[in-house]
């Protein structure tokens, strides 16, 4: 903890880096994680300021499964960057699904797809969260207590080499009590 704010007072331009994965290290440690949000929230550069810090908060009440607080947060948040737009899909997706909000999931992700398809530059960041979608659909559409649909999924999503968020479809697979679906 130390070397991160230490870290802050000698490079001014780490900072959104630096609180990314300050964040990502301590987030367990929830008062600590939202103390360094505050505190070094004015330490950010000003026009990343607001997103950065709105963006990190959401994280943090998105690992505490605070979904709403991690929602309305993430609404406020302006996109400059690329891969926190992914990121913040990516977090979204897994929300409505824990949240049984089936159609709001359905909808993002057909937006979450088409964003995707019109971004050129992704890279592997593209195949990884196409597969998301596509594994997630799949999962959508899978009746709970179907055992052998999930052990063909599930040896899709372990075969699947490019996925995010492979983890938790593989735990999704295995949750029979989770709100798969608004039925």
């Amino acid at each position: 903890r130390a070397a991160v704010a230490a870290a802050l007072t000698i490079d001014p331009q780490l900072p959104e880096a630096i609180v990314a994965d300050a964040c990502l290290k301590y987030f367990y440690e929830w008062d600590w994680a939202a103390g360094f949000l505050e505190t070094f929230k004015l330490r950010l550069p000003e026009t990343e300021r607001e997103n950065t810090y709105r963006f990190n908060l959401a994280n943090l009440y998105f690992r505490k499964k605070d979904y709403a607080r991690a929602m309305d947060l993430l609404r406020h948040v302006e996109f400059r960057d690329k891969l926190h737009n992914l990121d913040a899909r990516r977090m979204l997706l897994r929300m409505y699904f824990e949240t049984g909000e089936t159609d709001a999931l359905e909808s993002l992700l057909d937006s979450f797809e088409t964003y995707i398809r019109r971004q050129k530059d992704l890279g592997y960041h593209g195949e990884n969260y196409l597969n998301l979608i596509r594994l997630t659909r799949k999962l959508l559409q899978t009746p709970v207590g179907e055992k052998l649909t999930r052990k063909k999924l599930t040896t899709e999503i372990v075969a699947t080499k490019a996925l995010a968020e492979r983890e938790w479809l593989l735990e999704k697979i295995q949750d029979y009590d989770a709100p798969i679906r608004g039925l």
